[in-house]
């Protein structure tokens, strides 16, 4: 779960809705990540794809999280 944007509702559903399905949320936020240092949300998401099953983008702009799922093979759900 990648979060530029914080929310608390968004955050525990699925969070939850992970566990229920019988896998493993991991919480990163905006200060987790490299994004603030130069690196893109499309470089992030592609490294990511690489280690995980899903991603979910919860980000300010719809158009930021749509442009990303271009750059994956991997599921990724807008937040």
């Amino acid at each position: 779960m990648i979060f530029q944007k914080p929310s608390t509702r968004t955050r525990v559903s699925s969070r939850s809705g992970s566990n229920q399905l019988g896998g493993t949320g991991l919480y990163l936020s905006a200060g987790d990540l490299q994004l603030g240092r130069g690196e893109t949300i499309k470089d992030t998401a592609v490294v990511l794809s690489r280690y995980l099953d899903a991603i979910m983008i919860r980000t300010f702009a719809r158009r930021t999280s749509m442009s990303s799922r271009l750059m994956r093979r991997i599921p990724v759900i807008t937040g």
